[in-house]
């Protein structure tokens, strides 16, 4: 579940602010990952779907992940 629009929600207090929520398809480990591949997996499933300058170290897969 990815929730955006968290970050300006004081930011405007007490006025109403967009808050999107998108559920993701799940995200199962697959034989034999590490706890830490199956994290990277995950990050990078949530950063694809917030904005662009949210994503921070996720924003661009590396070559050869996957």
């Amino acid at each position: 579940m990815a929730v955006i629009g968290t970050d300006r929600f004081f930011r405007r207090f007490p006025r109403r602010t967009q808050v999107t929520i998108k559920i993701l398809p799940p995200i199962l480990p697959k034989p034999g990952e590490t706890p830490i591949a199956l994290m990277d997996r995950v990050m990078f499933a949530l950063a694809a779907e917030l904005p662009a300058d949210m994503r921070g170290v996720y924003a661009e897969i590396p070559k050869g992940f996957g």
